[in-house]
């Protein structure tokens, strides 16, 4: 009797026991409603369009007060949310807005070919959390057509200018930034680090429109371009420049709209077996520095089979510029060696006839020539 009242016991505590556990993680969640943009619609974003796209929702709730903080998704239609992107959020609110360039380039990236525009079905959903404790509810899904606009590539170059650069804000006189690729476009330029000193990027000499500035978010060495076509859209804020005078390199990216500022040497040293200098670094063979980023040396190289690099610093390997596999004995791409626990870049062929050449380095657009 005492054995079959034991086992009775036993059953009932761990009942009771699951019961409580039970408790503590069962729940009666009702997700909110994404109330905008409603399933159906379908936008067409235009480069001009200045107006943010508008998304609200009701209130999740999961069965208990709590503070809830949610997330509006979108994807492509059809890949359950395994490559969703955020379209704004945050805690105990109901609406959030993005601005149809953000929303135009998250959008882009889900197009089959990013420089075709076509009509793009996506879904949208409201994502609610309380803790890591408990499994996040989502909103059912509404289903919006975006077809995005194709930024035209420009290729002609672009113009640097800015009180924290030599021409201050003179549009006449602004730094000419050659085209990369693909809208990229770069420039060694000297930054006087004064603070609160700013640049921008200007399409015309002596028009204030094309120009691209940043958003709230920019920073000095990287963010977000901003883009004015008229001089009757707003004026973007300026790119805040370092406090530390010195050449930098300066990219502008105006088909993704991102910029890049990073400190450039303004000494560089040529080294290597196909020199006078051999490859001893505490001795290598200074270039003469034409411009901010613009290096020449003219000098004896020792033909085939020996080669040559540069350097930033006598006596270090690093930083270091060397080529990649399509580097030749006339010209090619430079590789940076940042420091010397990053790869050791390819030497450069020298030419396969000894004699005098005339060696550029241009660290503005990331190559070199031999003449």
């Amino acid at each position: 009797k005492i054995s079959i009242f034991s086992i009775i016991l036993f059953g009932v505590l761990a009942l009771s026991s699951c019961n409580k556990d039970e408790e503590k993680v069962v729940i009666n969640p009702n997700a909110g409603v994404l109330t905008a943009p409603t399933s159906g619609t379908s936008w067409v974003l235009t480069e001009n369009d200045t107006v943010a796209k508008q998304f609200t929702w009701t209130a999740s709730e999961f069965g208990f007060q709590a503070s809830v903080t949610y997330d509006v998704q979108i994807a492509k239609a059809g890949t359950s949310f395994a490559d969703s992107r955020s379209l704004g959020g945050g805690n105990m609110v109901y609406s959030s807005e993005m601005s149809v360039n953000s929303l135009n380039k998250i959008v882009q990236g889900f197009l089959s070919d990013p420089k075709v525009a076509e009509a793009v079905d996506c879904e949208i959903r409201v994502k609610a959390t309380v803790s890591e404790n408990y499994d996040p509810i989502y909103s059912a899904v509404s289903t919006v057509t975006i077809t995005p606009y194709i930024k035209a590539i420009i290729i002609s170059p672009i113009y640097l200018l800015g009180d924290a650069t030599t021409v201050g804000w003179s549009n006449a006189d602004a730094l000419e930034m050659p085209h990369l690729a693909d809208g990229k476009f770069a420039i060694v330029a000297s930054l006087s680090g004064v603070a609160g000193t700013y640049i921008k990027f200007i399409a015309d000499l002596g028009a204030w429109a094309p120009q691209w500035g940043t958003d709230a978010n920019g920073t000095t060495a990287a963010g977000n371009l901003v883009y004015r076509p008229t001089e009757s859209n707003p004026d973007p804020a300026s790119i805040p420049a370092f406090d530390v005078a010195g050449d930098y390199r300066i990219i502008a990216d105006t088909f993704n709209l991102t910029y890049e500022v990073s400190p450039v040497t303004s000494e560089l040293y040529m080294l290597g077996d196909g020199t006078t200098a051999g490859w001893d670094n505490t001795a290598p063979l200074q270039m003469e520095k034409v411009s901010p980023g613009i290096f020449k040396i003219v000098t004896p190289l020792g033909g085939d089979g020996l080669f040559l690099k540069f350097i930033t610093t006598i006596g270090a390997w690093a930083p270091q510029y060397g080529t990649d596999a399509s580097g030749t004995s006339m010209e090619g791409n430079l590789v940076f060696r940042p420091d010397e626990t990053a790869s050791d870049p390819s030497a450069i062929p020298c030419p396969s006839a000894a004699g005098e050449y005339t060696v550029t380095v241009n660290l503005a657009t990331m190559t070199y020539s031999i003449e």
